[in-house]
Formats: C-alpha cells, structure tokens, sequence
C-alpha cells in the first residue's frame, strides 16, 4: 500500500475511533473490528443485501483504495449512499465529506449540511464536531455563525462525550450565548469535562469553586482544581494559597493526589514539583 494509501485509511479509520459517552449503538457495530476483520468479498456480499453498515466499509475501502480495491471516489460515494438510505445515517457524514470536497460529485454545501446534519443527528460525533465548524468556528464563512445552532451542537457533542465540547458549553451558559445564563448548568458542564481529564477546564473549574460561581464557594476544591490544572493554573494557586490555612491546603492537596490516583492521571505536583517562575519550571519542595 502506497503512502497516500496508508494516510487514507487512517484518517478514514481515525475518525470512527469512539469517545466516551458515544452512543452505545456505534459500539456495538465496533466499525473499526469490522472493518478491519473483513474481506472486501465479505463485505461486498453483505453491502449487497442492503446491509448499511458493510455498505459504510466498503465506501470506506474505495474511498482509500484499501482491500484490495483501486481508488475511486466515485465508488465510495455510491456505496455511502447505499449505506444511507439503507438507514446507516452515520454514512451521512462520509457523504458530507465528499460532497464539501467535490470527490466523486459535484461540490454541494447545501448537501454536505444535509447529509452531516442527518449523520450528527443520528449521534455520530464526527458529524456533529462538523456542525461546530460551520456554527461556532465559522470556518465555513462568518456568515453561518450561529449561537444558537452552534448551542444546540455543543449539546449534542457533550452528551455524545467531547470534553472540549463540555468546556465550551459551559462557557455559553455562563455568557448566555444561545441558551439562557444558567451558573448551575455552567458548572456542570464544567465539571463533566473535568471528568474527562481535559486540561483545559481545570483551571476553569477552580475559579467556580473560588469564586461561587454556580456551586458554594470552596477554596479547598478550588486549590484542588488548580492544582490539577498544573503549570497554567499555578500563579492562580499561588495567590489562593494566601487566602487559605495549612490545613486547607494540605487537605486540598490529599484531594488532588486521590483524584490523579483514581484517574490514573498524574500532575508534578504528585511527585512533589511545584512550577516556579515566569517560565514555569518545575522544582522540589
């Protein structure tokens, strides 16, 4: 398999990996095993039978030029379709795809918002990421910038288990972009990204706690949250500490070494490093 190939399958291959929180439908079709454990003969008799799901892989195969097959787009986007109407609306997305980059049809960006928006609907998370470009990150043009579109699919995203979409709806709440200001559903949200160990909201988090912001203000949990967002949340934490009893911060800090321990994901400050001046770096204590 040519390199071009090999990027191929595995952008195609990436972008089924599942998150957590994914629609338990998507796991049980294991796309990825399928894919992988099947011949292309196995799934063409199968697509052949109107089956949605072997109709996907085979797009996919003809897409990247994998299995045996030649490339063709035009190939994979007849299977895609086949898949779609068979009722595997997910294949809306691989649709999507084809017809934003003209591959194997015309270009058609009222189409791709269709087929993705069918696709994202169905749970599939890709899809729905695709929506946020388009509503939130306007990178299909500013002129489709939406908040109120772009707080619908951060919904959907969320329960569909993207922390960074956790992160960002919690910012729309506490803003009331989109939805209405809501300091409760904010801090929830905030708190579910935490859950998935994404960097970025720790520090976000803290300042709820120290601030009282959608929750009862606790300096222990906010010193806690600061210091699990490490080098970034330390000048925070710093100035916290002023504020707080040696209790509370050793407290704080038990709290933060029981979460790395249960998450299994560790910060320095475990190891006994604190971030010290303008560049951050790390010294013992």
């Amino acid at each position: 398999m040519t390199f071009i190939k090999q990027l191929m399958v595995v952008l195609f291959l990436s972008l089924m990996v599942v998150e957590g929180g994914y629609a338990a439908t998507l796991e049980a079709q294991c796309l990825k095993k399928n894919y992988e454990n099947q011949s292309i003969q196995n799934l063409l008799k199968k697509a052949n039978n109107n089956d949605g799901l072997s109709s996907c892989l085979v797009g996919l195969a003809y897409a990247s030029g994998d299995k045996g097959v030649s490339q063709s787009f035009e190939k994979a986007f007849e299977y895609f379709e086949n898949s779609y109407e068979a009722g595997f609306l997910e294949a809306g997305y691989y649709l999507g795809v084809l017809y934003q980059n003209g591959y194997g049809v015309n270009r058609d960006f009222d189409q791709y918002l269709q087929d993705m928006t069918a696709a994202g609907e169905a749970g599939y998370l890709p899809a729905q990421k695709q929506m946020l470009d388009v509503y939130l990150y306007s990178k299909a043009g500013v002129q489709f910038a939406d908040d109120d579109k772009a707080a619908y699919w951060l919904k959907k995203a969320s329960m569909s288990g993207d922390s960074l979409s956790m992160y960002a709806l919690s910012t729309f709440y506490i803003e009331g972009r989109g939805v209405s200001q809501n300091e409760e559903k904010a801090f929830e949200w905030i708190m579910e990204a935490v859950e998935k160990d994404e960097i970025i909201a720790y520090e976000r988090a803290g300042d709820f706690y120290a601030q009282g912001i959608g929750t009862e203000q606790d300096l222990v949990r906010a010193y806690m949250m600061y210091d699990l967002g490490g080098t970034a949340s330390s000048g925070k934490k710093a100035e916290l500490a002023e504020q707080m009893t040696q209790a509370q911060i050793d407290e704080a800090v038990s709290l933060s070494r029981q979460w790395q321990e249960e998450h299994n994901s560790y910060r320095p400050s475990y190891h006994g490093l604190e971030a010290h001046g303008s560049d951050g770096h790390y010294e013992y204590q």
